[in-house]
């Protein structure tokens, strides 16, 4: 199993607990005629969050039952949706772990590392896309936040900025807990939650984002799998 670092990783465990444990209560609605099954705010919030291409780099540690299998390497992320993701992780610029997630199939180098991350990856995507099952979500007002519903997938955005806050739903690994920051100015300007900690199974994960660049052009070979 690839090891990096086996440095303090009590932070990253306190977030993912965070997560876990404010997912677990159900937070009191505040129903409210006006909010339910408005789309105009729905509409509004998903608009704000979708994409047709994101990069991501910044950093990234990995867990499995609270040891930490990778921590804080360098990363970057392509994004494309409806279902594709590339994560190549690297330590001093030598790439150490390459992972590809499309049509809910995990490929990996080193290809032990697949089976390993694969209930994470699955946690992954939709923490980044986590606006892409919400067009007929119904809205509901809470005291802090809103929150938008389907049926076992729920998101709570910050009223303010519209940016997520917690999300939990249920991948074919298992229930998935994502928790997000509060939104800072990355490098580019953009302001998106610089934090992202998901637990999957007896998985977690850590991203730190520094610069995030959407709607670029991304070359389609980067979705693709040299066997395929």
């Amino acid at each position: 199993m690839l090891r990096l670092f086996r440095p303090p990783f009590s932070a990253l465990i306190l977030l993912v607990c965070v997560a876990a444990c404010a997912s677990r209560s159900e937070p009191r609605l505040e129903r409210d005629t006006a909010y339910l099954h408005v789309g105009s705010l729905r509409d509004e919030i998903v608009g704000r969050a979708r994409f047709n291409s994101l990069r991501i780099t910044g950093e990234i540690t990995l867990a499995r039952d609270d040891r930490p299998l990778v921590e804080d390497a360098s990363a970057v992320l392509y994004v494309s949706p409806p279902d594709s993701v590339r994560l190549r992780i690297y330590r001093m610029g030598i790439p150490v772990l390459d992972l590809l997630f499309r049509d809910n199939q995990v490929w990996s180098r080193p290809e032990t590392e697949a089976s390993a991350f694969g209930a994470l990856v699955n946690g992954l995507f939709p923490a980044l896309l986590w606006w892409q099952k919400m067009g007929s979500a119904e809205l509901y007002p809470l005291r802090d936040s809103l929150m938008l519903a389907t049926p076992g997938h729920k998101v709570w955005v910050d009223r303010e900025s519209l940016l997520p806050l917690i999300q939990e739903f249920v991948s074919p690994s298992g229930p998935v807990y994502v928790q997000y920051s509060s939104p800072e100015t990355l490098a580019d300007g953009r302001r998106f939650p610089a934090h992202i900690a998901v637990v999957a199974s007896s998985y977690s994960g850590l991203i730190t984002i520094r610069k995030m660049a959407v709607d670029e052009s991304l070359r389609p070979e980067l979705f693709l799998w040299a066997s395929d």
